[in-house]
């Protein structure tokens, strides 16, 4: 199985009913939707996979990303 299906998002960041904290700006109502181990943001417009989700947070590069998550 690919990375990005093996590795649920929800072992990043904590998901409730498909949506959850954004990350990447302040917010106290969740506008990070995810849905089929892909996100977005309806407030700062961020979107991807698990791959780009570890990136962002851990500003690692790809082939990092990948070995971590396997």
């Amino acid at each position: 199985f690919p990375v990005t299906i093996r590795f649920p998002i929800e072992n990043l960041i904590e998901v409730k009913r498909n949506y959850a904290l954004c990350p990447f700006h302040n917010e106290k109502t969740p506008s990070l939707y995810v849905k089929n181990n892909m996100y977005h943001c309806f407030g700062c417009s961020e979107h991807g996979d698990v791959i780009d989700l570890y990136m962002k947070l851990n500003n690692t590069d790809f082939i990092s990303t990948v070995k971590a998550l396997q």
